[in-house]
């Protein structure tokens, strides 16, 4: 348990060089900074919120705690998409791509119209 933390300490580095394969560039420093602001928000709730749970239950809840956090990390990292691999939408030839990029995440995360007006912007130019 105690070396679960050292362990874990890669995800969060992991997940933002994810997330930058898989958004486009425009997205990179206000998703990092939301990504960096929840972790935050978490690292100063979760660890007073268990530490409360275990006060009132006992030492013997922290472990179930554990688990149930990881499981939902897990569930997280899985359903990232995959740069290329099995997980990219039919027709994609990867989300690192420009088209995999203006495709289905660009629709789920609701910026599909700006990035129509940055190409239109762009071709001006």
């Amino acid at each position: 348990m105690s070396l679960l933390g050292l362990c874990l300490a890669p995800l969060f580095p992991g997940a933002i060089v994810a997330a930058t394969a898989l958004l486009p560039k425009h997205l990179h420093v206000s998703a990092i900074g939301f990504a960096a602001a929840v972790g935050g928000g978490g690292a100063a709730v979760f660890p007073f919120a268990v530490g409360a749970i275990a006060q009132k239950a006992g030492v013997q809840v922290l472990m179930p705690i554990v688990v149930a956090l990881l499981v939902v990390d897990l569930g997280l990292w899985l359903g990232l998409p995959r740069k290329g691999g099995s997980r990219t939408a039919q027709g994609e030839e990867g989300l690192g791509e420009e088209e995999g990029r203006e495709g289905k995440w660009s629709k789920r995360l609701g910026v599909e119209g700006l990035m129509k007006r940055r190409r239109r912007r762009d071709e001006q130019h």
